[in-house]
C-alpha cells in the first residue's frame, strides 16, 4: 500500500485506526524502505495533477447547481475567505440546499441549529417573547470561497449561460425573495419580489429575464436606509407562464405559493 498505491503513512494509519508512528515502526520492522524527500514530493505532485484534472475543473463549470449555490449565498448567505454559510428557519429548505451543494462539488456541508429569542408587540398581550430555531449549513474551504467570490465578481458574464441563470434565479428567490399569493373577495394578488441592495445585480437579472420574454422591473423599496434596498418585481399571467419554465424552487413554502399562482391562472 505504501509503495504500490503510493499512500502516505498518515493515510494508512487513518485507514486502520492507528497512529502515524505505528505505521512507521512497522515499515522498519518489515524492512520496507521509506520514500526519499524527492520521491515524496513527486507523489504529491502526481496526486495534485489528477485531483485538478478530475475534481477542480468539473465543479467550476457554470451548471444549474453552481448557479443555485451562488444565488443562495448572495441572497441569504455569509461568504468569508474560509468558506460560506447559509442560514434559515426552514430546515427542509437547507436540507435541499445541502444536496445541491453535494451534487455541485462533492462535499456535504456541516449542519447546525441553534435557538434564539425574538420579541414582538401584540395588541392583546403586549410584549411577547418567542423562542425560534435557526438552522445553518456551512462549507468551509478556502478554494471554494475564492471561486464563489470570483463568480460573484463576474456575475454578469455567468448570467449569460441559460443553465446557470435558471439555478441562480431559483437560489436568489428561495433565499431572498417573496412569492405573494393573497386571495381577497374581489381580487387576487399574485407577485414575486426579489430583494437586494445591489441595484446593478437586479438590473442584470431583469435584462436577462427579458431575453426569455419575462417582463420585470426594479423598484426602490426603502430609500431612507443608509444602504438603499431594491426589489425585482414580477407579475402577470404571461410572465408566470414563462417563468415556471426557467426556475425550479427548492423552498417548500415558496414552491407551494408559486404552484398556487400557476394553478390560479390555469397554466
Amino acid at each position: 500500500m505504501y509503495w504500490g498505491r503510493k499512500k502516505s503513512t498518515y493515510k494508512i494509519a487513518e485507514k486502520y485506526g492507528v497512529s502515524d508512528e505505528t505505521i512507521r515502526n512497522w515499515l522498519i520492522k518489515l524492512g520496507i524502505p521509506r520514500r526519499s524527500r524527492s520521491e515524496a514530493n513527486r507523489v504529491k505532485a502526481i496526486r495534485k495533477h489528477w485531483r485538478k484534472k478530475f475534481f477542480v475543473d468539473w465543479w467550476k463549470e457554470p451548471t444549474w447547481n453552481l448557479g443555485y449555490v451562488v444565488g443562495a449565498v448572495i441572497g441569504d448567505g455569509t461568504l468569508t475567505k474560509y468558506g460560506f454559510a447559509i442560514a434559515s428557519t426552514c430546515k427542509e429548505w437547507l436540507q435541499n440546499v445541502s444536496k445541491i451543494i453535494l451534487y455541485w462539488c462533492g462535499w456535504y456541508p456541516i449542519f447546525k441549529e441553534r435557538k434564539f429569542k425574538t420579541r414582538y408587540m401584540t395588541k392583546s398581550k403586549g410584549l411577547v417573547e418567542k423562542t425560534k430555531t435557526l438552522y445553518e449549513i456551512g462549507l468551509w474551504s478556502i478554494d471554494v470561497a475564492r471561486f464563489i467570490r470570483e463568480v460573484i465578481e463576474k456575475i454578469e458574464e455567468y448570467l449569460v449561460g441559460v443553465e446557470f441563470f435558471g439555478g441562480f434565479l431559483s437560489g436568489l428567490i428561495d433565499s431572498d425573495g417573496s412569492i405573494i399569493f393573497y386571495r381577497r373577495s374581489t381580487s387576487i394578488t399574485r407577485l414575486i419580489r426579489v430583494y437586494n441592495t445591489n441595484y446593478k445585480l437586479l438590473k442584470d437579472v431583469s435584462i436577462k429575464l427579458k431575453v426569455f420574454g419575462v417582463a420585470s422591473k426594479v423598484i426602490t423599496v426603502d430609500s431612507k436606509r443608509k444602504t438603499p434596498e431594491y426589489a425585482l418585481s414580477i407579475h402577470g399571467k404571461e410572465n408566470f407562464a414563462k417563468l415556471k419554465e426557467i426556475i425550479n424552487l427548492q423552498h417548500p413554502k415558496k414552491r407551494e405559493n408559486l404552484n398556487k399562482i400557476i394553478a390560479s391562472y390555469g397554466l
